[in-house]
């Protein structure tokens, strides 16, 4: 679609509002530095991004959009709960700052390993520390539902890393892949060395896609499977316990398990877990009590993981 039409005077104020993702046109005639249009908004910015998947994000020192271009839209989220009267530099008042540092930076960061579809609705993940077994040359994948959404290249470990997680359409006769707003957001490592994806736990902000304008926070990598291709039970932590202990266990296929504690006699103590389970990594959690919320006694206790194929079971010891 080509149109044509007369060029708006770039210097006219434009309010963004707080409290919602504002769609802000590139009003000027040439390109500009984004630094020389936003910097002085800088502190009442909390995102900035576009419909390729790249974002500023000031707070974090996320630049990736570097240059701006007549013709296209940019999505703002303010910090604040104060609105703010934006206008664009005026003729001359661009100081063309030197964005090259972020745009190799964000280039050098590209996923190679992985394909996903940019939908063009995107949402940010941002990584402030790394820890665990990942290096320069690993990629960071972003997974909803099984389905891969988007993914990105570790540069520095040491550094920050952002994650444009792709979300779905589904209307209009369209079909496109992607995330699902409220989708639960999973991590996974890709490792150049041994050509397999690692098992993840993160620590962020946000636990779902689309329910907040980021997410940000930290995850370590461990040196196993990213799916695992075996049951596992393993030993409670802490063990002896008092008054809670946690209960580690792997499900290499999707399907109903059954986690239960019993005492030494097989009498049935606690039901932790009890129907379906995607397959992966779990946790469950026994708080000293029996199914009709008494404290236990101290003592020996049996706990177990079933399926429908498999039965594993350990031993565990209650303190007082």
């Amino acid at each position: 679609v080509s149109v044509e039409g007369l060029p708006v005077d770039q210097t006219t104020s434009l309010t963004i509002e707080a409290f919602k993702m504002n769609m802000l046109p590139y009003l000027p005639q040439s390109t500009m530095s984004s630094e020389d249009v936003f910097g002085d908004y800088y502190d009442n910015i909390l995102l900035i991004s576009n419909d390729a998947g790249q974002f500023n994000v000031p707070s974090f020192g996320v630049y990736q959009i570097t240059t701006m271009y007549p013709g296209e839209a940019y999505s703002i989220f303010l910090n604040g709960a104060s609105d703010v009267d934006f206008s664009y530099p005026g003729d001359g008042l661009a100081r063309n700052t030197d964005m090259s540092y972020y745009d190799d930076l964000y280039a050098s960061s590209q996923s190679e390993h992985y394909d996903f579809v940019k939908t063009g609705i995107s949402h940010p993940i941002i990584l402030t520390s790394l820890s665990g077994v990942v290096e320069a040359g690993d990629e960071i994948a972003a997974y909803a539902d099984g389905e891969i959404v988007g993914a990105t290249k570790v540069v520095d470990p040491n550094s920050t890393v952002t994650i444009a997680a792709w979300g779905g359409f589904h209307q209009y006769g369209m079909d496109l892949p992607g995330y699902t707003e409220g989708d639960a957001i999973e991590l996974r490592v890709w490792s150049h060395t041994t050509g397999e994806e690692l098992y993840v736990t993160a620590d962020l902000d946000g636990a779902s896609y689309g329910s907040t304008p980021l997410t940000s926070g930290s995850i370590t990598v461990f040196d196993m499977s990213a799916t695992p291709v075996d049951f596992n039970l393993s030993q409670n932590y802490p063990n002896p316990f008092n008054p809670s202990t946690r209960i580690d266990y792997t499900v290499p296929q999707s399907g109903d398990i059954t986690v239960a504690v019993y005492d030494i006699t097989g009498r049935l103590v606690q039901t932790l877990v009890n129907g379906y389970a995607d397959a992966g990594y779990h946790t469950a959690v026994w708080n000293g009590r029996d199914s009709a919320g008494n404290t236990v006694s101290a003592g020996l206790y049996i706990y177990s993981l079933q399926s429908e194929n498999i039965t594993l079971t350990r031993k565990m010891v209650m303190m007082k």
